[in-house]
This record gives structure tokens, C-alpha cells and sequence, in this order.
């Protein structure tokens, strides 16, 4: 995913270089990774001043917002890190997480009451 800066604001620029970032998302039982390239820019001359007088410097597109200030989880895999801990440790959970992913274990490792409390539940979606 590229993350470039509008043309007005890199119009007397010239690209130097890029920065790169990972982050990880989940989804439907596979995570994977989307690199956020965001581009920099130096004055295309090196000796543009900005309205005080001063020489600009390096400007940089900026950074996708994260939910977590310098993390790397996506929401996507924050939610199901979330849902796992909260929802899916609890015996019925475990039931509703076979259901949303599509997995089936053999009788003999449910209890009896998941059964019974899982009966006419249905994913949402």
C-alpha cells in the first residue's frame, strides 16, 4: 500500500527515498502482512527557504493510523485476538469458534453441555 503525499505539497520536491512499514492483519484463519510504503522528498533545490527565511527540509507522507501508537497488529487481527481471549476460552466459545471457522471435532472431545447450549446457534453472517 503506497502512502504518497498531494502535488501541491510536493511540487518544488524530488523523491529521495522511501520509508516502509509492516503490519500485520487476520483474516478467516490466516494472517498476513500489508507494507505501507510512504515515499520522502527533499527541495528539488537545495536552496529553497520557506516564508521566515529558514531552508526546508525532508517532508514524508503521512503514517496510516494505528490502533495501537507503534504497533504493528491490524484491526482485523487485533478484533480476533480480542474475540479469542474474551469469547473463544470458555468451553460454549470454543463451540461458536468451530462454527465461525468452519471446524468439527469428533463427539467424544465435547462435553455434553457444549452441545446442549450450542443447539440452534448459528454464525451471524
Amino acid at each position: 500500500m503506497i502512502h504518497d503525499l498531494p502535488e501541491d505539497q510536493k511540487a518544488n520536491y524530488k523523491r529521495i527515498g522511501e520509508e516502509v512499514s509492516e503490519q500485520l492483519e487476520y483474516e478467516a484463519a490466516s494472517i498476513y502482512v500489508i507494507r505501507h510504503i510512504r515515499y520522502k522528498y527533499a527541495p528539488a533545490d537545495e536552496m529553497m527557504l520557506d516564508a521566515s527565511g529558514e531552508s526546508l527540509g525532508v517532508i514524508v507522507a503521512q503514517k496510516p493510523a494505528t490502533a495501537i501508537d507503534k504497533g504493528i497488529a491490524g484491526p482485523g487481527l487485533l478484533a480476533q485476538i480480542a474475540i479469542s481471549k474474551f469469547g473463544d476460552h470458555r468451553v460454549q466459545g470454543k463451540a461458536v469458534f468451530e462454527m465461525r471457522v468452519g471446524l468439527s471435532w469428533p463427539g467424544e472431545r465435547t462435553w455434553p453441555q457444549t452441545t446442549v447450549s450450542c443447539t440452534g446457534q448459528e454464525p451471524l453472517w
